[in-house]
């Protein structure tokens, strides 16, 4: 196997919009937080992160036009669909969302 890769990353944005917590099973529900950021300070992106479980809670204090470092992971999983194809789903999940 390669290199051990850091899956730990921070960006700076504009919230967009903070979602409402959603209960998906007893054991499972995450938020979203909308964030505007710049790709090679030109290109605006709109990027929702995940907010799981119990780091929901780290958005009770974020509101739509704050300006915040919000700390990430990349998460990812493949499903195989009824006709044996491999699907791939991806996720950006928040672990920190700070205003600046």
């Amino acid at each position: 196997m390669g290199k051990q890769q850091v899956n730990d990353f921070n960006i700076d944005g504009k919230v967009l919009h903070v979602g409402m917590p959603v209960y998906f099973t007893e054991k499972m529900s995450k938020r979203i937080c909308v964030v505007e950021v710049f790709a090679d300070q030109k290109y605006r992106q709109e990027v929702a992160f995940d907010f799981v479980n119990e780091n929901m809670g780290l958005l009770n204090n974020i509101r739509e036009g704050d300006w915040v470092n919000i700390s990430f992971q990349l998460r990812g999983s493949k499903k195989i669909q009824q006709d044996g194809k491999a699907r791939w789903f991806n996720a950006v999940e928040g672990l920190s969302c700070v205003k600046q």
